[in-house]
């Protein structure tokens, strides 16, 4: 498996070394051009011919170029997330489950402090274009033997590697505080609306 570790070298973003945010190099309106820039960067081996967008979230932007997807930040919190993701990798491809690791990996230095990595594509489309009434009869057995997989884990080995782990009461706890900050902060300014969500909780 390739490692490709960045160089050295200035921040590509206007907004100085290390930072995330608007006109910055992993900014939330990044284009193409930058992207190439980043990825060039950090992967200067890298194939990037034919760079092009491949997905976008809250978090993270998705690049795709050489039979490759490059996640880049769009905000200083996707490190500490990126982290996490990199730890339970490691952590299920230990326990024999087939799960993608990154072949370039940029943890972030001087001319440019976030992560960014890449992994191969998996083959195939996401089961999201499907109705579930047309997944074929092996998705159901495969991701069935893989939950069950993933339920027998070491939750205890798990902690040790860094990975957080959550009790039934640990996410029962983190939903009433994120309803009583919905309590406080969102259904004063719902109005009439505010009975349909608070039935949600």
């Amino acid at each position: 498996m390739g490692h490709d570790q960045g160089r050295s070298g200035q921040d590509l973003g206007a907004g100085g070394p290390g930072t995330v945010g608007q006109g910055t190099g992993c900014g939330r309106q990044a284009g193409q051009a930058r992207a190439q820039r980043i990825l060039r960067r950090c992967f200067p081996s890298a194939d990037l011919d034919g760079l092009g967008k491949f997905a976008e979230g809250w978090d993270n932007t998705i690049w795709e170029a050489g039979g490759f997807l490059f996640r880049i930040p769009k905000r200083k919190t996707a490190d500490a997330q990126a982290r996490k993701e990199m730890a339970l990798l490691s952590f299920l491809a230990a326990q024999g489950l087939p799960v993608p690791q990154p072949e370039y990996l940029h943890w972030g230095d001087e001319g440019f402090r976030h992560m960014v990595f890449g992994y191969r594509a998996l083959p195939g489309i996401p089961l999201s274009r499907l109705a579930v009434d047309q997944w074929p009869e092996s998705i159901h057995r495969s991701l069935g033997a893989l939950l069950s997989r993933l339920h027998t884990l070491d939750t205890v080995e798990a902690a040790r590697a860094g990975i957080p782990v959550f009790t039934a009461g640990r996410w029962r706890a983190r939903y009433q505080r994120l309803f009583a900050r919905v309590q406080k902060k969102v259904l004063p300014v719902l109005g009439p609306a505010a009975p349909l969500l608070e039935g949600c909780f």
